[in-house]
């Protein structure tokens, strides 16, 4: 593929900048108790304009065996949650894709937007969708009133004898004590065979682009999440682990009319001016992520 080839000349610094990350994706309370859910393949697009930020998510699941799930997400400030661009990922890796071949070419053809080129490996590997059954944005305040709202929504949806992992609680009360009070509440049914989470968009006041990594310590096997970065300038991407956050590509300008080809309302996020792209690749076993990405500008 074109953008691994151009990874392999790109220099050093460009490809794990290093910087200090808050301890502070989902984490999962299964319906049934003893249930391991896995999470092998996560799309993001980021949208982060210094003030706020957009995050659309969508991920593959499934578990060892039938269940239903409470998902658990942490948020800065309070999230605006609402149904996601389901082709706005598709659409920005084939326009990386393209503007990379442009580069190698030596050429770029004006006005050429997300044609003839090919997707990142990956990005396209949609499985059947399951449905999102419930959404709930709370604040919360300590890890007690956690453990009583969770299991107050799992009795009422039915389950006996709620089980919080203790890996959780104490995830919870890190996140807390970091100022992550917000929680996003979402309610899914997995089984054995992979499937595809809905996409779901939050928008939330922030200044600095943040990407959830440390609720999802609680979950089993290993990740790989393709983050497509939208911003007007360069952030400093955090080295998460030794050689697990890696930039695919130098980074791509797109104009006001890139924005509108690519959708999800980035067009009226950002102001006129030319926004940078690029595409981030961060994977290693769920249990070892304990660090949000929490980065400010370079």
């Amino acid at each position: 593929m074109m953008w691994l080839r151009l990874l392999r000349v790109l220099p050093a610094g460009a490809l794990a900048a290093m910087a200090t990350v808050a301890f502070a994706n989902c984490g999962s309370i299964p319906f049934v108790a003893g249930a391991q859910v896995y999470r092998p393949y996560q799309r993001a697009v980021a949208a982060f304009d210094g003030r706020e930020q957009v995050l659309l998510l969508s991920t593959d699941l499934r578990a060892d065996r039938h269940t239903k799930v409470l998902e658990v997400l942490t948020f800065p400030s309070k999230p605006i949650v609402s149904q996601g661009d389901e082709e706005l990922f598709q659409k920005a890796a084939q326009l990386i894709d393209d503007r990379l071949a442009e580069r190698q070419a030596g050429r770029r053809a004006p006005g050429r937007i997300g044609t003839g080129g090919r997707i990142p490996n990956g990005s396209a590997a949609f499985h059947e969708r399951i449905q999102v059954q419930g959404t709930s944005v709370v604040q919360i305040p300590d890890s007690q009133s956690f453990i009583a709202w969770v299991h107050d929504y799992l009795r009422k949806a039915g389950v006996d004898e709620p089980e919080i992992p203790l890996r959780l609680r104490s995830l919870v009360r890190d996140c807390v004590r970091d100022g992550f009070t917000w929680f996003v509440f979402n309610v899914i049914e997995v089984g054995p065979e992979t499937a595809a989470r809905p996409t779901l968009q939050y928008r939330f006041a922030t200044h600095k682009l943040y990407y959830p990594l440390r609720i999802m310590g609680t979950e089993s096997g290993n990740t790989t999440i393709r983050l497509v970065l939208v911003s007007p300038r360069l952030v400093i991407m955090p080295d998460i682990r030794p050689r697990r956050a890696v930039l695919l590509h130098h980074p791509i300008t797109v104009s006001r009319d890139d924005l509108s080809y690519l959708g999800g309302g980035l067009t009226d996020f950002f102001d006129r001016s030319p926004q940078q792209l690029r595409l981030w690749e961060i994977k290693g076993p769920l249990n070892s992520l304990r660090r949000d990405v929490l980065t400010d500008w370079f």
